[in-house]
């Protein structure tokens, strides 16, 4: 079979091949089983090589903890779970398959990554390469832990109100044991009221992990319009960035809003991905007024901008070595899911 010459379509097209073949991933005999949440070659984008070995090294914090918890740690390590992608399968050989589809979603990446590398500051992504980012981002939107959060938070919610709305239905409750053959008397039905009532107020529900990981591989590519639409800004500066865990953020609008109003990929204000130490991308809403460019920033944007993100941690903030990106912010995070908001550059 074909593929095509340019090797950042080619990887898509020989996965999809495998895929469509039903050929198991090619290293299933030996799978990898150290499974990272933010990949190896985008923390690179942050780390030093000052190890004996050239193993890349990357100072990483504990987000609740603050800065003084910071420690330098190998690239390796710094963000990894063992078995993080593994399913359940009739078929062993198909176990990590979901960690190889995410390989590529890195490889093609890697591509634009090299890209904005090779050809300076003042580059910007040809369509293949905003393609690859853009899936890229979305993946990292939701491959990490925060799919599981919300998984488990929906499923409990949904359970407990399902059971209140139960109880407080006799005939239902009646109905059920019936259907059980269990005792209907009322006093029976009574208890059994009493139970799901006390069950509703505790009970917690936990997606399995098949669930979570097709989510996880599902969501990147209805996602991705929403990163790919908008307008880019790549911001340049000479004064260092940092990432984190959750390296997507979402910016809401600034001024007055709706409290109740969600906002999420496609309706945030400015999306941010920091793209490396000195480069970060902000995506507008994809209206003609906003122009498309690489701009430079400020140091006093850079501040506000670190700030913003690393407050936006879900547990780890992630920066190279020699940097000190967080003298002089308000570092205060939550560890929760939100938005933030944050002045837009001129």
């Amino acid at each position: 079979m074909k593929f095509s010459d340019d090797p950042r379509l080619a990887a898509w097209e020989k996965e999809m091949a495998r895929l469509d073949a039903g050929e198991p991933p090619p290293n299933h005999e030996n799978p990898p089983r150290r499974h990272h949440y933010v990949p190896e070659l985008y923390l690179k984008r942050f780390a030093s090589r000052s190890r004996p070995d050239g193993a890349p090294l990357v100072h990483r914090i504990e987000a609740k903890a603050g800065p003084a918890s910071g420690r330098v740690i190998g690239v390796r390590d710094a963000a990894v779970e063992k078995d993080f992608y593994k399913v359940d399968s009739d078929d062993p050989r198909r176990a990590y398959e979901a960690e190889r589809i995410l390989g590529v979603f890195e490889t093609t990446a890697g591509y634009a990554f090299a890209n904005l590398d090779r050809f300076g500051a003042g580059h910007f992504p040809d369509n293949i390469d905003r393609e690859n980012l853009s899936l890229f981002m979305a993946l990292q939107f939701v491959r990490a832990h925060d799919t599981s959060d919300f998984q488990e938070r929906m499923y409990t919610q949904v359970s407990r109100m399902t059971m209140r709305v139960a109880a407080s239905i006799p005939g239902y409750v009646r109905s059920y044991l019936i259907e059980q053959g269990e005792d209907a008397s009322d006093e029976a039905v009574a208890k059994v009221t009493a139970a799901f009532m006390k069950g509703a107020d505790v009970m917690s529900v936990t997606p399995h992990r098949n669930e979570t990981v097709e989510a996880i591989l599902r969501l990147p590519t209805e996602l991705m319009p929403y990163f790919f639409h908008r307008r880019w800004l790549i911001a340049c500066s000479t004064v260092p960035f940092l990432t984190t865990d959750r390296p997507v953020v979402l910016l809401e609008q600034r001024g007055a809003h709706e409290p109740w109003r969600g906002v999420g990929a496609g309706t945030a204000e400015t999306i941010v991905f920091v793209l490396d130490r000195y480069r970060a991308l902000l995506m507008r809403h994809p209206e003609s007024a906003n122009p498309e460019a690489v701009i430079d920033v400020d140091a006093r944007f850079v501040r506000r901008l670190n700030t913003v993100v690393a407050n936006r941690a879900r547990r780890w903030i992630f920066h190279h070595p020699d940097d000190n990106p967080l003298d002089g912010v308000p570092f205060n995070p939550d560890g929760q899911p939100a938005t933030s908001r944050v002045a837009q550059p001129r």
